[in-house]
């Protein structure tokens, strides 16, 4: 054997053992990649801390899992969070983990807890949705945020189900608790075609803070209808109880 025949087959398996290292470091570690990616890109999205648990990959079952994921409320707002996520199921398209083009066929959020809150004209949702589009605007880069830099994301369908929310009012003399229609999401990005994860951030999280805003005011509107009629019927009783007073004495 020549030595440019030896030279060759010691580069190729020079290069094969780094492609394993690197493989293996990537799937070692890639819960806590997943995981602070999530954070920094939710928390420069929103404008406020996104935190996460846990994060749980299976690359031999092709599946993950979220958990503990909360959206802290804007400043200028007193309940904790706006979002509380318990647990998040995410299937994956295993082959695309180790190239820059992340495919993820479901994701399911089950049993998410939601909070609006209200104060004058401002609402902590419509807070969140005026800092993505800040965000959408302002043409940020992730110089920083190297975990993400060059990963792109598509998501072909996303599941939001059994959600609920509560609302709370200076308009209302208590919270309200309310139930969210589900909502599916489709072609997060599309096969050769992804996004990033902030524009996958702003695309997932719009549509469902829209849909959670107009919930909410629709809730307050009807129980503000409510409370007049009660108002009403309980001046009408008075008047009523007046006038007995009045006409017998009693």
């Amino acid at each position: 054997m020549g030595k440019l025949a030896k030279a060759v087959i010691g580069m190729t398996v020079t290069v094969l053992v780094l492609m394993a290292i690197g493989t293996w470091l990537l799937t070692s570690n890639i819960d806590g990649i997943v995981k602070k990616v999530i954070q920094e890109v939710g928390s420069e999205t929103l404008d406020t801390d996104v935190s996460l648990d846990n994060v749980v990959i299976s690359l031999k079952d092709a599946r993950g899992a979220l958990i503990g994921l909360n959206i802290a409320n804007p400043k200028g707002f007193k309940s904790a969070h706006a979002f509380q996520l318990g647990s998040i199921d995410v299937d994956l398209d295993a082959k695309s983990l180790t190239g820059d083009e992340v495919v993820m066929p479901s994701i399911i959020i089950d049993q998410a807890a939601l909070t609006f809150e209200q104060s004058g004209t401002a609402t902590n949702l419509q807070t969140l949705l005026n800092n993505i589009n800040s965000t959408d605007t302002s043409g940020s880069d992730n110089s920083g945020n190297d975990s993400a830099e060059d990963v792109l994301i598509v998501i072909e369908e996303l599941q939001l189900t059994g959600a609920t929310m509560t609302v709370i009012s200076d308009q209302l003399p208590k919270s309200l608790d309310v139930t969210l229609p589900d909502i599916t999401l489709k072609d997060i990005g599309r096969r050769g075609a992804g996004v990033t994860p902030e524009q996958a951030a702003g695309l997932i999280i719009k549509p469902i803070l829209k849909q959670a805003e107009t919930a909410a005011k629709n809730r307050i509107t009807d129980k503000l209808k409510d409370l007049t009629i009660e108002k009403i019927g309980e001046e009408k009783d008075k008047f009523l109880d007046s006038a007995k007073k009045k006409l017998f004495g009693k």
